[in-house]
């Protein structure tokens, strides 16, 4: 009976590790499935040391992988067909009769079927150049976190025996050595961020600086709401800079109105949905906000009647004016000035008039400061002429008392609160200005129509944009 129930026992045992080794070939035969192979084009270019000019016939080799060899054109591309998954790390080889041999190291992404551009590859001839040009350049470029795509200050960039850090626009200016057209490896190291290093062709046949443009650096703690204010940022950046960046734009105007705000909707209500991620007010205060705001969830905290700014709109102009800060240096631009325009309701505010109250306003208002709002070009509730602009702190043609008469002064008042908030947050010596635009919304009486416009103008191209 015992010999019968150790027979058992060990039946039991083999049939349960069979069980185990069977799951576990399928669940590695399901990730096989799951994580297949791709075909990738992989292409780039040879150049010269010398010149930068292409080389014909580099046979170009990827180590361990048999009939990968091809030979570049008379452009120097090449372009070759291989297979893999995930991202991994080919050693390129480049052999030419008149050059000196070279070899480099690419990551290569397998996860989908596009093809990937490893960039230029340099060559020295066997012997030498004609005409061998040692200088000295100035190097720039920008660091990013990651997760969020925020510069980052304090980088300590190394390239040679020079070093540098960051500022705090993540941007980096360091003098190298070299000879007509090299390679250089850069490292990137930061207390809180896993330190990198990028190998970057230099031109040293010029005495220009040398932008070598955008690199980030990751702490693997990324979350839903740093994705979000990626998808901010980016929106930003290429709202500005594909303005900025026009050579013939002398006057350039960003609208951050209705239909601003509805592309940037959609832009994070598709990153939301396809991730089902859902932002709380707790763990992404910020961007909570904004998203309450663009899906007009916050439009209606223009209460008819009040100053209070809302606080998404505030979160969004906050947000936006924090990313000029860290990409100004990159762009090259400073603000000349801010205006704020205010506008009011359809309403007859002479029956029981509005008080002005400091503590109505939603932002933080030192007593110490005086709330003194003034206008002009504006009678009882309509513009009668073009706005005047107000500096903040200087006088104006009309002057606000304890209590709001009108829809001119309410939205004088508007206009006061939103430049007066922009002034709280910003450390430089700008011009702030506003101006009574007064009822606007007597066909539609929309929240829409009670918001504050707000013009963000600096130099840069002579440009500007303009927030609504």
């Amino acid at each position: 009976m015992k010999q019968k129930i150790i027979k058992l026992t060990e039946s039991v045992i083999v049939r349960v590790l069979v069980a185990v080794i069977v799951a576990a070939i399928m669940a590695i035969s399901a990730k096989e499935c799951s994580d297949p192979k791709n075909n990738k084009s992989i292409t780039g270019k040879v150049v010269n040391h010398c010149d930068g000019s292409p080389v014909k016939g580099v046979k170009v080799g990827i180590t361990g992988i048999s009939n990968s060899q091809k030979t570049t054109d008379d452009e120097g591309i090449f372009e070759i067909e291989i297979n893999g998954k995930g991202i991994v790390g080919h050693k390129l080889t480049f052999l030419h009769r008149n050059f000196k041999d070279g070899t480099k190291i690419s990551d290569i992404d397998f996860s989908d079927n596009d093809r990937q551009n490893i960039g230029e590859f340099i060559l020295s001839p066997k012997k030498g150049c004609d005409d061998e040009v040692i200088n000295e350049k100035l190097i720039t470029g920008q660091l990013l976190n990651d997760c969020d795509n925020s510069s980052i200050k304090d980088v300590k960039v190394i390239i040679d025996n020079s070093s540098t850090t960051t500022d705090e626009a993540g941007i980096f200016t360091i003098k190298v050595k070299g000879s007509n057209l090299s390679p250089k490896e850069i490292n990137f190291s930061h207390k809180d961020f896993d330190s990198s290093s990028r190998a970057y062709n230099i031109d040293f046949r010029t005495n220009t600086i040398q932008d070598i443009g955008k690199f980030t650096l990751t702490n693997n703690g990324c979350t839903d709401c740093d994705e979000v204010t990626k998808i901010l940022y980016n929106f930003f950046d290429e709202n500005i800079d594909k303005k900025i960046s026009h050579p013939y734009n002398v006057n350039t105007t960003i609208s951050i109105d209705q239909a601003f705000e509805l592309e940037l909707k959609e832009e994070l209500e598709t990153y939301l949905k396809d991730n089902n991620v859902t932002i709380t007010k707790n763990d992404c205060e910020v961007n909570y906000e904004i998203i309450r705001w663009i899906k007009r969830q916050d439009i209606d905290n223009y209460k008819v009647g009040t100053y209070e700014i809302p606080e998404g709109q505030k979160k969004l102009i906050d947000t936006f004016l924090d990313r000029i800060k860290q990409v100004k240096s990159k762009w090259k631009i400073n603000f000349s000035s801010i205006n704020c325009i205010g506008s009011a309701d359809k309403q007859n505010i002479k029956r029981k008039g509005i008080t002005l109250d400091r503590s109505k306003t939603n932002i933080f208002f030192p007593n110490s400061e005086p709330f003194h709002v003034y206008y002009g070009g504006c009678r009882n509730d309509i513009i009668i002429s073009t706005l005047e602009t107000i500096k903040l702190g200087n006088k104006g043609s009309d002057f606000v008392g304890q209590i709001i008469e009108n829809n001119c002064e309410l939205s004088a008042v508007r206009a006061f609160v939103m430049a007066k908030y922009i002034d709280l947050q910003l450390p430089e010596d700008i011009s702030i200005n506003y101006s009574a635009e007064g009822a606007i919304g007597y066909q539609d009486d929309s929240p829409e129509n009670r918001r504050v416009r707000v013009e963000l103008n600096f130099v840069g191209a002579n440009d500007k944009v303009i927030i609504y």
